[in-house]
């Protein structure tokens, strides 16, 4: 656990809180690589609900990705 949270508890069910990541597997700002480190981080510091999605294209948003992620979300007990 990072020392900013054991320093300063999160508020109950913060670890919860759901979190996608988009990935476009030819993105060279934010590499697939990247991505995966990004997830793995988050998933080490605690968070219990981290979904990672690639889809086939750059640095962008992708319309079916996103219309995945608002599905996904309001699947989810908190929303």
């Amino acid at each position: 656990m990072p020392e900013a949270l054991k320093t300063n508890p999160a508020p109950p069910g913060f670890l919860r809180l759901p979190i996608w990541i988009s990935s476009g597997i030819n993105d060279r700002i934010a590499t697939p690589l990247q991505e995966e480190q990004v997830k793995g981080s988050l998933v080490r510091t605690g968070f219990q609900n981290v979904r990672l999605s690639r889809f086939s294209g750059g640095h962008e948003v992708n319309r079916a990705d996103l219309q995945s992620a608002l599905k996904w979300f309001r699947e989810q007990e908190h929303f």
